[in-house]
């Protein structure tokens, strides 16, 4: 009963946060392996109504037979609800399970008239140390000191307990200095915390590679406006392991619109475990043979401090700045890299097809744009640092809905070097200007005020600017050819709105190690919004804005927009409708397949919202000859469900060249499957197409509307296959009848 109990309470544990609260420490021996508490008092409003249902669903099943155990343990669950809850865990060498104790809180009346007549039904009672428990069957113990029930999962744990504290522990947990220390530190009003010492024993937690570093580990979880406070400590057991020295990069770091920054200084060890790696020699000798650069001296940047800012500069993407002091390793770091620019540079100028035109300026035509790259200088307060500046500018294109991308929005620059003694790599283009000038952010700066020795913090609400940002560059760039973005507006801020930011601050003293981890989140509305998006069809009409672009710029080499099927090509890839065979062909004269064809015809279909796609992935097909996992079984799945296509025969024939009249009966399909044509039969006839023939009602519909015409001789040519350049015709004119 009570193993179930506990597995409940450590699920629910890990769907809720919390931290440090008051254990019951005299009754709790000093020499523990891990002590974990829950205090269901101080749990979040928001979180309230889920950790209890979880709770009371157990205890909705174990009243199912009202006998005196499933009592018992429904009494422990409710009290679980409101009190202290607290095990301990003593891990033994030679066997999995560890020795486990665990004390809730009650009070005198509830132990001797609810729980004590359980136990006396349903036990057996023993006496040791003058404390009289009792056995259940599955051998788990209770006994009642100090309005607190003490539970051992065996009736030996018990005895031990009971022969070592009695009435009470003398050597109790409060004289373990480690935990003394850890709970000092811990948060208050926490709902959850967890103490480890002697870590060497808990095998279980694979923590004995830390004992030799580590003397104890503590974390608490509180509750704070606006979201949850996570803090963890280490007491290490090497004092001078531990830096002095308070982070400060940020201060020389471009300011405006951060969306995450990292600075810290206890970054020693990375080049130890840099070093460790198991290729590290013979990527240190391929560095050395293809572009002369010293590993070693390299990563001797990483030994100080360093510091990583991604920001919003007002660019089609956020720009990046690396800062890492230097120190005494300037001298070494320094011509690395410099090298480290010989060789992008000589990269860029190996590129085929690279023309170098002068020492400075790199021309390249990748068929697509016309791509400039610039190498110069730039002084950074007094320090000369190395400079790429690349422009594109993409050709023109004879597709006819493609928008032309401002020349602006497709400059970088890359600037790399070191100033006052700090190595420093940016895509900033204003880093001459804004190296110095410090974060200009109120909320980060408040975090920094108590000098911590690391810091990382994401900003999640400028993430939702910068996508709302880009959403409306994206507009400007297509213009009239795509304006609807109210949709992707929406699901952005439904997904970003619940959250504002994530945080970590590393402060190291003389005694132990502290991280403070923060996140600030309205858990009811993101569980609110995460529901409403998984009910609808936002998410996909959403990432549309985002494709835009790229089906916009669709360029085929082998499709002249003069052609007759010119525009009708263009106009559907700009909406996603159609693909291309390659990047840059279309393959017009190929003839398509049957499968080819219906995905074109349900693309178009669900681009006007005239159909949902009804399966993404591992549809069941009504075909024998079409896989669930065929690359088009979505599309043939959908078109069979909607009644687009004859399901009678188990064939699809997915692989075979589609014919004018099977074309012609699908178009006819939709028409009245949907009534979004003519009925009107006002064709003039085939010569070909008799009345016998089962495709006559389909080619005169067709014929009606506009979708499909004749021959120059008069003829349908009913047998003859399609090919992809009338296809694209016959699916344009559908649209445009909408």
């Amino acid at each position: 009963m009570f193993k179930k109990l506990l597995a409940t309470l450590t699920i629910t544990a890990t769907m809720t946060t919390s931290a440090f609260a008051a254990a019951p420490t005299n009754l709790i021996p000093e020499d523990i392996d891990l002590l974990f508490n829950f205090n269901a008092q101080n749990i979040s409003e928001t979180m309230r109504s889920h950790y209890d249902s979880f709770i009371l669903s157990t205890i909705t099943n174990t009243k199912e037979n009202e006998n005196s155990q499933t009592q018992l343990g429904s009494f422990i669950a409710e009290k679980a609800l409101t009190n202290n809850f607290t095990g301990t865990f003593n891990f033994q060498k030679n066997n999995f399970l560890p020795k486990s104790i665990f004390f809730i809180k009650i009070s005198s009346t509830e132990y001797s008239e609810t729980v004590e007549p359980l136990l006396k039904e349903i036990g057996t009672a023993e006496e040791t140390n003058n404390n009289t428990f009792y056995v259940l069957q599955d051998d788990t113990a209770y006994t009642y000191i100090q309005d607190t029930l003490i539970v051992s999962q065996t009736s030996i744990s018990m005895k031990e307990y009971l022969t070592a504290c009695g009435l009470g522990c003398s050597n109790a947990l409060n004289l373990n200095p480690n935990y003394t220390k850890l709970h000092s530190k811990a948060l208050n009003n926490n709902f959850f915390e967890i103490f480890m010492g002697n870590l060497q024993n808990i095998t279980a937690f694979e923590v004995q590679n830390y004992q030799a570093l580590i003397e104890g580990f503590g974390m608490s979880i509180s509750k704070i406006n606006g979201g949850f406070k996570l803090l963890s400590n280490f007491i290490p057991k090497e004092e001078q392991l531990i830096p002095k020295k308070a982070a400060s990069l940020y201060k020389l770091l471009p300011g405006q619109n951060p969306i995450f920054l990292a600075n810290s200084t206890s970054t020693a060890s990375a080049v130890s475990t840099i070093k460790k790696y198991n290729n590290y020699e013979q990527v240190k000798n391929e560095l050395k043979n293809e572009a002369q650069l010293n590993l070693d001296n390299l990563i001797l940047a990483l030994e100080k401090e360093f510091a990583l800012l991604i920001q919003d500069s007002g660019e089609i993407f956020p720009s990046l700045t690396f800062l890492a002091d230097l120190g005494s390793n300037t001298n070494a770091v320094s011509p690395e890299i410099d090298r480290i620019a010989d060789y992008i540079w000589k990269l860029m100028a190996e590129e085929s097809p690279a023309e170098l035109l002068s020492p400075n300026l790199i021309f390249v035509d990748n068929g697509d744009a016309l791509i400039r790259i610039n190498r110069g200088t730039i002084n950074i307060n007094g320090d000369n640092l190395h400079e790429f500046r690349v422009s594109i500018e993409p050709k023109d294109s004879q597709n006819p809905y493609a928008p032309r991308i401002p020349a602006e929005l497709l400059n970088f620059t890359f600037t790399l070097g070191v100033v006052d003694g700090n190595a420093l790599f940016s895509s900033n283009k204003n880093i001459a200007n804004g190296y110095g000038q410090g974060i200009n952010d109120k909320a980060i700066n408040d975090l920094l005020t108590n000098n911590p020795t690391g810091i990382t913090h994401l900003n999640i609400k400028q993430i939702e600017q910068y996508l709302l940002n880009l959403v409306d560059t994206i507009t400007s760039i297509a213009g009239e050819k795509f304006t609807d973005t109210s949709t992707t507006k929406e699901v952005i801020n439904l997904i970003f709105d619940p959250w504002t930011s994530i945080t970590t601050i590393n402060k190291i003293e003389k005694y132990y190690i502290e991280n403070t981890f923060t996140i600030m989140v309205d858990l009811q509305q993101i569980i609110d919004n995460y529901t409403l998006l998984a009910q609808s069809d936002k998410f996909r009409k959403a990432g549309k804005t985002f494709t835009v672009l790229n089906d916009l710029n669709k360029d085929f080499n082998d499709v002249p927009a003069n052609e007759w099927y010119g525009d009708d090509v263009y106009y559907l890839s700009s909406r996603g409708v159609v693909n291309g065979k390659t990047h840059n062909t279309y393959a017009p004269s190929e003839q398509i397949t049957r499968a080819e064809f219906i995905t074109l015809i349900v693309s178009a279909l669900r681009e006007k919202g005239i159909i949902e796609i009804e399966c993404e992935f591992n549809c069941t097909t009504p075909y024998s000859d079409v896989s669930d996992w065929d690359w088009y079984s979505s599309q043939v799945t959908t078109a069979a469900n909607y009644g687009i296509i004859n399901t009678q025969n188990q064939y699809f024939r997915p692989g075979d060249t589609i014919t004018r009249a099977e074309a012609a009966q699908i178009i006819s399909n939709i028409s009245a499957k949907f009534s979004l044509f003519s009925s009107d039969n006002k064709a003039i006839g085939f010569p070909d197409v008799n009345s016998s023939d089962w495709y006559k009602q389909a080619v005169f519909s067709v014929q009606t509307n506009g979708f499909m015409t004749g021959n120059q001789d008069g003829t349908f040519a009913p047998g003859r296959t399609l090919n992809r350049a009338e296809s694209a015709k016959v699916v344009r004119k559908m649209l445009d009848s909408q």
